[in-house]
């Protein structure tokens, strides 16, 4: 059917009366809604930037669970290249169903109740497999009239940190485990030794030595359980060995990123122990320690044998018995441990055993506090990198602002200065004024590309051209009794 014809005068008077009829309902006219879709637009900018910029896991949906928007951290994580893609999805067409159903009881929860869930740990399974871990907010999304339409929700990866926590849990379990069979080990050795030679006296003398070995080794479980630094906790074994007379001495070695195995403590060698110091400065090691780290058992030494001949212990000719035992845990090789005995108390069936567990156990602690210190350091990074973020979201905001204040002030000094003679007194006064918003205004766009990540351009300046304009600002601001000479390169 033919549509009648409109005359240009006609549909200017329709369009008249539309605008008026618009006034009267909104009470607005045309540019009062240019300004709020002007609004609008920069509101839209921002979360689209937000979206497209932030690292968390950002998401939209509906009341039944389908993604609207989300996050292109989220897009990428999900196997996307355009967020797009996942409109309309739901948790089922994207994890595995243990984590989507508990998801979707999560949010309709969440929905029902107007109640947000925040900071929960959630365990995300995938279709492939592998598991990860989030730390998941949830709140309900309103719309105008403040119904729940859906969900909002920002998800954090901690996948590393729960692995640590499970590491050091596991490490810890295993350790008490340990100390427990330890414990009755020790007991029962001394039950037999007890029963062995409690008719010989000589055989009282090496229980009576093996007891204080026991004491000491207990002395070590418990310092085990409660020291968190390896220093601290060598010095401690050190002491624990010798002060219950179990030992004649004792010292360790720990192994250092940067200067390799150095003793770290010793106990019951005098001044021996600061010759040993000296000794591995030169980066010779004993003999006895190079044997030691090449093998995971107890090795015996009479230090009166030629491995100990180049060795600084003066005590070597008095013949004591020395034993020396790595310290490691699996494939982490810490250091070494160096105890020396009398030879004649020397029970070498239940000795060497208890060395070696008490050894195990100690390189287990060191593994247990190195794990713990790794994760004091990620934990360290990952608020550092926090602060960091905010620091450059709030300078991005003050630089933006100060940007917009300087274009308001260029602007009008570029207008006086226009219309101010160029022998005027305020002339170049003006022409400074101009090329300090300049500056500043270039140092603003700097910050606000380092707070947005973008690769500053580098450009070639003439140093005698900007150290002319700082010395013409400075002439002004010194005042007429200082006198200030350039001399350019």
């Amino acid at each position: 059917m033919r549509q009648p014809d409109v005359s240009l005068e006609a549909l200017k008077e329709r369009l008249s009366r539309a605008e008026s009829l618009l006034k009267e309902m909104c009470g607005l006219d045309l540019k009062d809604l240019d300004r709020v879709e002007g609004a609008l637009r920069s509101d839209r900018h921002l979360l689209d930037a937000i979206l497209q910029s932030t690292t968390d896991h950002i998401y939209f949906k509906d009341t039944e669970g389908r993604f609207v928007r989300i996050s292109h951290a989220q897009a990428r994580l999900f196997g996307f290249s355009d967020p797009c893609e996942v409109v309309g999805k739901t948790d089922h067409d994207i994890f595995g169903p243990a984590h989507a159903e508990q998801a979707h009881r999560d949010e309709q929860e969440v929905m029902r109740t107007g109640v947000p869930m925040v900071g929960k740990e959630e365990r995300e399974d995938w279709p492939d497999g592998h598991e990860t871990w989030v730390s998941t907010t949830k709140v309900p999304f309103r719309d105008a009239t403040g119904k729940i339409v859906g969900i909002f929700g920002i998800s954090r990866d901690i996948t590393d940190r729960k692995l640590a926590q499970d590491q050091l849990r596991g490490a810890h379990e295993q350790l008490e485990e340990r100390v427990r069979e330890r414990t009755a080990e020790l007991r029962e050795a001394n039950k037999r030794l007890r029963d062995e030679i409690a008719d010989r006296k000589r055989g009282e003398e090496k229980i009576r030595h093996l007891n204080e070995v026991l004491r000491a080794i207990q002395r070590v479980d418990e310092l085990i359980i409660r020291e968190g630094d390896i220093s601290k906790l060598a010095k401690g074994v050190c002491q624990a060995l010798v002060e219950t007379r179990g030992y004649v001495g004792v010292w360790l070695a720990i192994r250092d990123e940067e200067e390799g195995l150095q003793p770290v403590a010793g106990a019951g060698m005098a001044s021996d122990y600061y010759k040993l110091r000296e000794r591995f400065k030169t980066g010779r090691l004993p003999g006895c320690v190079e044997q030691a780290m090449a093998s995971a058992e107890v090795s015996v030494v009479q230090l009166h044998e030629k491995l100990c001949s180049s060795c600084p212990l003066s005590w070597k000719d008095s013949a004591p018995l020395a034993m020396v035992v790595r310290l490691g845990h699996g494939e982490h090789v810490y250091g070494a441990m160096v105890v020396y005995t009398d030879e004649s108390l020397f029970a070498e069936q239940d000795e060497l055993p208890l060395l070696k567990e008490l050894a195990g156990d100690i390189g287990l602690a060191f593994h247990k506090i190195t794990i713990e210190q790794e994760k004091a350091k990620l934990e360290e990074r990952f608020l550092q990198a926090q602060k960091m973020e905010a620091l450059g979201r709030l300078a991005s905001g003050v630089a933006h602002d100060f940007r917009n204040q300087l274009t308001v002030i260029g602007g009008y000094n570029e207008l006086v200065l226009r219309k101010t003679a160029e022998g005027s007194a305020l002339f170049r006064p003006l022409r400074e004024i101009r090329n300090a918003v300049q500056r500043s205004t270039a140092l603003t766009e700097q910050l606000l590309a380092f707070s947005r990540r973008e690769i500053l351009q580098v450009q070639v300046v003439n140093c005698n051209e900007v150290v002319q304009e700082l010395a013409a600002t400075m002439g002004t601001m010194l005042g007429e009794h200082i006198e200030l000479t350039l001399v350019p390169a």
